[in-house]
């Protein structure tokens, strides 16, 4: 038996055998119940602090689990969602006026089909999808859809032939409305430093955290709905684009 549980016992017997008629039974009986009022106290604090951190463990469990349901992993039938960072040096090919070199880069940047896949065989996709609705266009591709007209349009405007245009102001419309959307939808937060004696920044040179584009272009052409090759074009100029393709 341990010391503790000793004194406790002969504080008890003190209490219950003592006449309580001399000075030393009364300090020694106030004693006692000091010791179990702090006992007491200690126990409740303890308890107190226990309850406590109950409270806030469940808090953070509960916490993580919302946090967790709001940020389900992507479905399996979505394109692939790995990062890797990239820097951004730049590249003439696409900045220079057309020709079979720059032309030929930009071709690069669309897989075959265009962009559109078709989801039909995809077990995983949601059973409530409309067979109609199983066939879609990776928004990155539409982006570079319409990025590709504006340049298309402006060097046949630049050239002094506005009216050889394609693309007319709704399709042209639509894609600037449509890029601008998709431009602050990413909210590309890279830093790119002003150099002392500098107006702006070229950008050049910065790291940036982005999607992996290869794994997405080979996602679509497993999934390619045809096999042209090439830009997108439009059969509207007022709705947006149609569903033909230019090899």
């Amino acid at each position: 038996m341990s010391p503790f549980t000793l004194q406790q016992e002969n504080e008890e017997q003190v209490g219950l055998m003592g006449d309580g008629s001399t000075p030393s039974f009364r300090s020694a009986q106030t004693s006692y119940y000091k010791k179990r009022y702090h006992r007491l106290r200690v126990v409740v604090v303890l308890l107190a602090l226990a309850v406590a951190g109950l409270g806030s463990a469940f808090a953070v469990f509960a916490s993580r689990k919302q946090n967790a349901k709001e940020h389900d992993p992507q479905p399996m039938w979505m394109p692939p969602g790995n990062r890797v960072n990239k820097i951004f040096w730049p590249k003439d090919q696409f900045a220079i006026d057309p020709d079979d070199e720059s032309e030929k880069a930009w071709d690069s940047l669309f897989p075959v089909g265009g962009g559109f896949v078709d989801l039909t065989n995809d077990a995983s996709i949601l059973s409530d999808v409309a067979g109609s609705e199983r066939r879609a266009v990776v928004s990155v591709f539409h982006q570079l859809h319409c990025l590709r007209m504006i340049r298309t349009g402006y060097f046949v405007a630049a050239a002094g032939n506005p009216d050889d245009v394609e693309q007319g102001p709704g399709h042209l419309g639509h894609c600037w409305d449509y890029l601008q959307q998709a431009i602050t939808c990413s909210g590309d937060r890279t830093l790119e430093f002003v150099h002392e004696g500098d107006p702006g920044s070229s950008g050049w040179g910065y790291e940036h955290q982005c999607n992996d584009f290869s794994a997405i272009f080979s996602w679509v052409e497993d999934r390619k709905t045809v096999n042209h090759t090439g830009i997108i074009t439009s059969s509207s100029h007022d709705k947006g684009h149609g569903q033909g393709h230019k090899g």
